[in-house]
């Protein structure tokens, strides 16, 4: 007698679903750290996009501290940071609102052609018990102990040193 009926067994309909299940366990992972690596790319922008607004501020003869942050109340207690939120005093706006990173801005002169500007991105769990987090760091030194010219400090996990010529003057990148 002939079986007549059409369908798939259950070992074929078994290898189509481990199949899937193989393909999903490759794609998932990228997908997950293209996720993080855009975040990254949104924060290496910003930090350049603070930079440039504390350098027009300075280039403007603005000489007053500034101390601008949009971290937690927590945070700002564990760091002791005594920062404002207001971002309009460089031009910029939003800041505040990011999830995925945390943003500061500080400037100082001292009024004797000493200053130094620091844009700082920090992300992941914004805790302050948390110290292995991803963060950026952009610095430029006016004759601030003797220090002149941008230096760059990043975690080396996202953000990482670009090749070239070794030392802090290398700029991080994704």
């Amino acid at each position: 007698m002939r079986n007549t009926e059409k369908g798939f067994t259950l070992v074929e309909v078994l290898i189509v679903v481990v199949i899937i299940a193989i393909l999903a366990s490759l794609i998932v992972p990228r997908m997950l750290m293209q996720t993080e690596k855009a975040k990254a790319a949104e924060a290496l922008q910003m930090v350049g996009a603070i930079m440039r607004a504390g350098m027009r501020e300075y280039d403007l003869g603005n000489t007053a501290p500034i101390w601008i942050c949009s971290q937690t109340a927590e945070w700002k207690a564990a760091l002791d940071l005594n920062c404002t939120d207001n971002w309009s005093d460089i031009g910029l706006q939003g800041l505040e609102k990011s999830k995925s990173f945390s943003y500061r801005y500080e400037y100082y002169d001292d009024g004797a052609g000493n200053s130094y500007f620091n844009a700082i991105a920090e992300g992941g769990p914004i805790d302050p018990g948390v110290t292995n987090f991803p963060y950026l760091n952009y610095m430029f030194y006016n004759n601030w102990g003797g220090l002149k010219g941008p230096s760059y400090d990043c975690d080396g996990k996202i953000f990482k040193k670009t090749k070239g010529v070794p030392g802090d003057s290398n700029p991080c990148a994704i």
